[in-house]
């Protein structure tokens, strides 16, 4: 998850000023795309992404961030 081509990705959105919409249909579709390539990975993905939100120590801040 932590890949070089993410940083590109999260870097590319925020110079780029993504909506939240923008932003949830980009999520959508990229797990559409993993989904259909190999099934099971979209919600292996969502699960962990769902983990490490709740081992984080710092508060999420991510409704607060537009």
């Amino acid at each position: 998850m932590a890949s070089r081509e993410a940083g590109l990705v999260v870097s590319i959105m925020k110079s780029a000023n993504v909506t939240s919409n923008e932003a949830l249909a980009f999520m959508g579709q990229s797990l559409t795309i993993m989904e259909r390539t190999k099934p099971g990975t979209a919600v292996n993905f969502v699960k962990e992404l769902l983990e490490r939100r709740e081992s984080r120590e710092l508060p999420d801040l991510s409704s607060h961030i537009r």
